[in-house]
């Protein structure tokens, strides 16, 4: 195992999705190559190995569609977006309301900007 393993923001929210799901965090400490300490450390939200890095909205589409949640940097604290796959819906989160809706439409302007986020 490589101590100096460096965890990106998504590998980070795959390991908490994973451990939701029920795998083990041995299977997932060998998975990613980290200690069983680190595995479980990132479960409970004890350590986060990297800060969140900003992306294009094709990246943050690649996350919502992994099941992850997602947000830009200008939106309001507590806003995040997050794709349903059982539902077949997106699912906005404002101010502790969720709303779904079918389409999720974005201007030319939010698709330039490279300011979205891992909601972790």
């Amino acid at each position: 195992m490589d101590k100096r393993v460096k965890l990106t923001d998504e590998q980070v929210a795959e390991i908490r999705v994973l451990f939701a799901v029920g795998d083990t965090g041995e299977a997932i400490a060998r998975r990613f190559g980290i200690s069983l300490t680190h595995a479980f450390a990132i479960k409970n939200g004890q350590k986060r190995t990297v800060k969140s890095q900003y992306s294009n909205v094709s990246k943050a589409f690649a996350w919502l569609l992994k099941g992850y949640a997602v947000r830009r940097d200008c939106w309001e604290d507590g806003e995040y977006l997050r794709y349903d796959r059982q539902s077949r819906l997106f699912v906005m989160t404002s101010c502790g309301e969720s709303y779904d809706f079918e389409l999720f439409e974005l201007s030319g302007l939010d698709m330039a900007i490279n300011d979205w986020e891992l909601v972790q």
